[in-house]
């Protein structure tokens, strides 16, 4: 399991426990436990949400990536400097990823991967990566 992975986890045990011994202690007062369920809810959120934005990781519900890359019929590009394309794409070919933006800025990407943003200036923005040599 990821380092990283482990510390929301084991914060979310620690409230919900917090929240446990919270309903034991209330002796069933209902403003309490509704007020406590609310605060333990948005910690809970909170802490993953934090986790997600810390690592970079996205979910897009409205346009899911497909777990194949269609395959395609066109003819592969002649010349491999000028395969370029921009954040969000599906890579076509695989290899190293430059932003046009940012030359430190380096990805691998895999067939069928979609293209991340450019965090070369420490925020994300859309970017046009173009084929390394």
């Amino acid at each position: 399991m990821d380092i990283k992975l482990k510390k929301p986890i084991a914060i979310t045990g620690a409230l919900i426990v917090l929240f446990i011994i919270i309903l034991l202690i209330s002796n069933g007062n209902v403003t309490l436990n509704v007020f406590s369920l609310v605060i333990l809810l948005a910690l809970i959120a909170l802490v993953w949400f934090r986790y997600l934005q810390a690592n970079n990781v996205t979910v897009d519900v409205t346009n899911p990536v497909p777990s194949e890359a269609p395959k395609r019929e066109s003819e592969p590009s002649e010349n491999d400097e000028d395969m370029a394309t921009r954040t969000g794409a599906v890579c076509e070919k695989a290899g190293v990823y430059v932003c046009k933006d940012h030359p430190k800025r380096k990805v691998t990407m895999k067939l069928g991967n979609r293209f991340p943003p450019c965090r070369g200036d420490k925020k994300g923005h859309s970017a046009i990566w173009k084929l390394q040599e």
